[in-house]
Protein backbone atom coordinates (compact mmCIF):
# COMPACT_ATOMS: atom_id res chain seq x y z
CA UNK A 1 0.00 0.00 0.00
CA UNK A 2 1.13 3.14 -0.91
CA UNK A 3 1.67 4.81 2.68
CA UNK A 4 3.05 1.86 4.38
CA UNK A 5 1.58 0.04 7.77
CA UNK A 6 -0.41 1.80 10.70
CA UNK A 7 2.64 0.97 12.94
CA UNK A 8 4.84 3.04 10.91
CA UNK A 9 2.75 6.34 11.36
CA UNK A 10 2.37 5.63 15.19
CA UNK A 11 5.52 4.99 15.80
CA UNK A 12 8.48 6.26 13.94
CA UNK A 13 9.36 9.61 14.59
CA UNK A 14 10.44 10.81 10.95
CA UNK A 15 9.08 10.55 7.85
CA UNK A 16 10.52 12.92 4.98
CA UNK A 17 7.36 12.88 2.55
CA UNK A 18 4.60 12.99 5.19
CA UNK A 19 3.26 14.88 7.91
CA UNK A 20 5.03 13.14 10.99
CA UNK A 21 1.66 11.81 12.86
CA UNK A 22 -1.34 10.94 11.98
CA UNK A 23 -4.55 13.47 13.32
CA UNK A 24 -7.68 12.50 15.45
CA UNK A 25 -9.99 12.10 12.84
CA UNK A 26 -7.39 10.04 10.47
CA UNK A 27 -6.94 8.01 13.18
CA UNK A 28 -10.69 7.53 14.03
CA UNK A 29 -11.45 6.86 10.61
CA UNK A 30 -9.00 3.95 10.37
CA UNK A 31 -10.22 2.22 13.74
CA UNK A 32 -13.83 2.60 12.18
CA UNK A 33 -12.80 1.26 8.64
CA UNK A 34 -10.63 -1.82 10.52
CA UNK A 35 -13.81 -2.72 12.78
CA UNK A 36 -16.12 -2.78 10.05
CA UNK A 37 -13.56 -4.53 7.89
CA UNK A 38 -14.03 -7.75 11.59
CA UNK A 39 -17.51 -7.32 11.21
CA UNK A 40 -18.08 -8.16 7.63
CA UNK A 41 -15.20 -11.02 8.24
CA UNK A 42 -16.82 -12.50 11.29
CA UNK A 43 -20.93 -11.90 10.34
CA UNK A 44 -21.18 -10.98 6.60
CA UNK A 45 -19.24 -13.93 4.97
CA UNK A 46 -20.55 -17.05 3.47
CA UNK A 47 -18.15 -18.36 6.19
CA UNK A 48 -16.35 -16.70 8.99
CA UNK A 49 -13.07 -15.44 8.84
CA UNK A 50 -10.82 -14.97 12.27
CA UNK A 51 -7.58 -12.68 11.75
CA UNK A 52 -5.72 -14.49 14.65
CA UNK A 53 -3.18 -11.39 14.38
CA UNK A 54 -4.67 -7.94 14.20
CA UNK A 55 -2.14 -5.04 14.88
CA UNK A 56 -0.76 -2.00 13.33
CA UNK A 57 1.55 -4.16 11.44
CA UNK A 58 -1.04 -5.61 9.91
CA UNK A 59 -3.20 -2.37 9.07
CA UNK A 60 -2.35 -1.09 5.69
CA UNK A 61 -2.93 2.60 4.47
CA UNK A 62 -3.83 3.81 1.06
CA UNK A 63 -3.33 7.10 -0.87
CA UNK A 64 -6.45 8.14 1.08
CA UNK A 65 -5.08 6.84 4.08
CA UNK A 66 -7.92 4.23 4.36
CA UNK A 67 -6.99 1.27 6.62
CA UNK A 68 -6.96 -1.82 5.11
CA UNK A 69 -6.39 -5.54 7.17
CA UNK A 70 -3.39 -7.42 5.52
CA UNK A 71 -1.85 -10.30 6.75
CA UNK A 72 -3.91 -13.48 7.04
CA UNK A 73 -1.32 -15.96 7.23
CA UNK A 74 -2.51 -17.27 10.04
CA UNK A 75 -6.14 -16.54 9.98
CA UNK A 76 -9.23 -19.12 10.35
CA UNK A 77 -11.90 -19.66 7.87
CA UNK A 78 -14.81 -21.92 9.60
CA UNK A 79 -17.92 -22.95 9.25
CA UNK A 80 -20.45 -20.02 10.30
CA UNK A 81 -21.83 -21.28 13.22
CA UNK A 82 -21.89 -18.55 16.18
CA UNK A 83 -19.57 -15.13 17.23
CA UNK A 84 -18.04 -17.34 19.95
CA UNK A 85 -17.75 -20.63 18.98
CA UNK A 86 -15.74 -22.47 15.70
CA UNK A 87 -16.51 -25.82 14.89
CA UNK A 88 -14.26 -26.52 12.22
CA UNK A 89 -11.40 -25.06 9.93
CA UNK A 90 -10.25 -25.70 6.49
CA UNK A 91 -6.91 -27.84 6.50
CA UNK A 92 -5.57 -29.46 9.02
CA UNK A 93 -7.96 -28.67 12.88
CA UNK A 94 -6.54 -25.54 14.44
CA UNK A 95 -9.13 -24.31 16.29
CA UNK A 96 -8.23 -26.73 19.38
CA UNK A 97 -4.35 -26.33 18.94
CA UNK A 98 -2.03 -25.72 21.53
CA UNK A 99 -0.07 -23.64 18.84
CA UNK A 100 -0.45 -20.30 20.39
CA UNK A 101 -1.79 -17.70 17.38
CA UNK A 102 -1.03 -14.27 17.13
CA UNK A 103 1.49 -11.73 18.82
CA UNK A 104 2.50 -10.96 22.48
CA UNK A 105 0.80 -8.08 23.86
CA UNK A 106 -2.68 -8.56 20.81
CA UNK A 107 -3.33 -11.98 22.10
CA UNK A 108 -6.60 -12.69 24.13
CA UNK A 109 -5.94 -14.86 27.48
CA UNK A 110 -8.11 -17.63 26.03
CA UNK A 111 -5.45 -18.45 23.85
CA UNK A 112 -3.39 -19.98 26.45
CA UNK A 113 -5.81 -21.67 28.50
CA UNK A 114 -8.26 -24.07 25.60
CA UNK A 115 -6.49 -22.74 21.99
CA UNK A 116 -9.52 -22.39 20.59
CA UNK A 117 -9.66 -19.91 17.52
CA UNK A 118 -12.71 -17.29 18.22
CA UNK A 119 -13.94 -14.15 16.56
CA UNK A 120 -14.07 -12.43 20.54
CA UNK A 121 -10.10 -13.09 20.35
CA UNK A 122 -10.06 -10.86 17.08
CA UNK A 123 -12.41 -8.33 19.44
CA UNK A 124 -9.41 -8.64 22.24
CA UNK A 125 -6.91 -7.62 18.99
CA UNK A 126 -9.02 -4.90 18.29
CA UNK A 127 -9.22 -3.07 21.48
CA UNK A 128 -5.47 -3.09 21.79
CA UNK A 129 -4.89 -1.63 18.41
CA UNK A 130 -7.36 1.03 19.43
CA UNK A 131 -5.97 2.30 22.36
CA UNK A 132 -2.51 1.79 20.96
CA UNK A 133 -3.76 4.27 17.94
CA UNK A 134 -4.74 6.90 20.83
CA UNK A 135 -2.20 6.75 23.09
CA UNK A 136 0.83 5.68 21.03
CA UNK A 137 2.15 3.31 23.79
CA UNK A 138 2.89 -0.47 22.36
CA UNK A 139 1.15 -3.13 24.43
CA UNK A 140 5.12 -4.07 25.10
CA UNK A 141 6.52 -1.51 25.95
CA UNK A 142 9.16 -2.27 29.38
CA UNK A 143 6.11 -0.03 31.53
CA UNK A 144 3.77 -3.08 31.09
CA UNK A 145 4.90 -5.84 33.42
CA UNK A 146 4.22 -7.72 36.59
CA UNK A 147 0.18 -7.53 35.79
CA UNK A 148 0.04 -3.51 34.59
CA UNK A 149 -1.12 -3.78 31.04
CA UNK A 150 -2.11 -1.05 28.39
CA UNK A 151 -5.52 -1.68 29.37
CA UNK A 152 -4.67 -0.76 32.91
CA UNK A 153 -3.37 2.09 32.39
CA UNK A 154 -5.90 3.64 30.45
CA UNK A 155 -8.67 2.15 32.96
CA UNK A 156 -7.25 3.95 35.55
CA UNK A 157 -7.15 7.17 33.68
CA UNK A 158 -10.52 7.47 32.80
CA UNK A 159 -12.47 9.89 33.16
CA UNK A 160 -10.65 12.28 35.39
CA UNK A 161 -7.04 11.84 33.84
CA UNK A 162 -8.27 11.33 30.50
CA UNK A 163 -6.32 14.31 28.74
CA UNK A 164 -3.44 12.48 30.61
CA UNK A 165 -3.47 9.20 29.18
CA UNK A 166 -4.17 10.63 25.05
CA UNK A 167 -1.37 11.08 22.84
CA UNK A 168 -0.22 14.32 23.99
CA UNK A 169 -0.28 15.72 20.16
CA UNK A 170 -3.47 15.43 19.34
CA UNK A 171 -4.60 17.61 22.57
CA UNK A 172 -3.86 20.70 20.19
CA UNK A 173 -6.72 19.34 17.81
CA UNK A 174 -9.40 19.79 20.64
CA UNK A 175 -10.31 21.64 23.54
CA UNK A 176 -10.18 20.03 26.58
CA UNK A 177 -13.70 20.91 27.43
CA UNK A 178 -17.41 19.84 26.87
CA UNK A 179 -17.96 17.33 23.47
CA UNK A 180 -14.27 16.87 22.49
CA UNK A 181 -13.53 15.55 25.63
CA UNK A 182 -16.47 13.37 25.51
CA UNK A 183 -15.19 12.28 22.07
CA UNK A 184 -11.57 11.38 23.49
CA UNK A 185 -13.23 9.43 26.51
CA UNK A 186 -15.72 7.68 24.70
CA UNK A 187 -12.84 6.34 22.36
CA UNK A 188 -10.84 4.97 24.89
CA UNK A 189 -13.70 3.52 26.98
CA UNK A 190 -14.51 1.22 23.31
CA UNK A 191 -11.05 -0.30 23.89
CA UNK A 192 -11.47 -1.14 27.23
CA UNK A 193 -14.41 -3.01 27.29
CA UNK A 194 -13.89 -5.36 24.34
CA UNK A 195 -10.93 -6.57 26.75
CA UNK A 196 -12.93 -8.45 29.29
CA UNK A 197 -11.06 -11.47 30.18
CA UNK A 198 -14.08 -14.12 29.19
CA UNK A 199 -14.67 -13.96 25.63
CA UNK A 200 -18.39 -13.96 26.09
CA UNK A 201 -18.32 -11.12 28.26
CA UNK A 202 -16.88 -8.43 25.31
CA UNK A 203 -18.55 -6.09 22.82
CA UNK A 204 -19.64 -7.34 19.34
CA UNK A 205 -17.55 -5.82 16.98
CA UNK A 206 -20.26 -4.11 14.91
CA UNK A 207 -21.27 -2.48 18.45
CA UNK A 208 -17.99 -1.02 18.45
CA UNK A 209 -18.31 0.22 14.96
CA UNK A 210 -21.39 1.40 15.65
CA UNK A 211 -20.23 3.73 18.64
CA UNK A 212 -16.86 4.70 16.98
CA UNK A 213 -19.10 6.03 13.92
CA UNK A 214 -21.18 7.65 16.57
CA UNK A 215 -18.49 9.35 17.90
CA UNK A 216 -16.85 10.85 15.07
CA UNK A 217 -20.30 12.32 13.75
CA UNK A 218 -20.32 14.15 17.15
CA UNK A 219 -16.49 14.96 16.62
CA UNK A 220 -17.85 15.96 13.35
CA UNK A 221 -20.41 18.44 14.65
CA UNK A 222 -18.31 20.10 17.49
CA UNK A 223 -15.10 20.64 15.52
CA UNK A 224 -17.46 22.48 13.20
CA UNK A 225 -17.53 20.43 9.88
CA UNK A 226 -21.04 19.26 10.00
CA UNK A 227 -22.23 15.30 10.55
CA UNK A 228 -20.61 12.52 8.70
CA UNK A 229 -20.69 8.76 7.68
Amino acid sequence: MPKGNLDGWLHLEVREDEPQKLTFLQRLNVAIEVASTLEYLHTQCDEIIVHNDLKPNNVLLDNDMVGHINDFGISNITSLVSSTTIASSIGTDQNNSNTMKGSIGYIGPEYGVSGKVLTKGDVYNYRILLLEMFIETRPTNSEFQDGHTIHNSVKTSLPERVMEVIYQPLLLEVDESGKMRECITAVLEIGIIPSMELPKDRMEISDAANKLRSIKNLFLREAGHGGGT
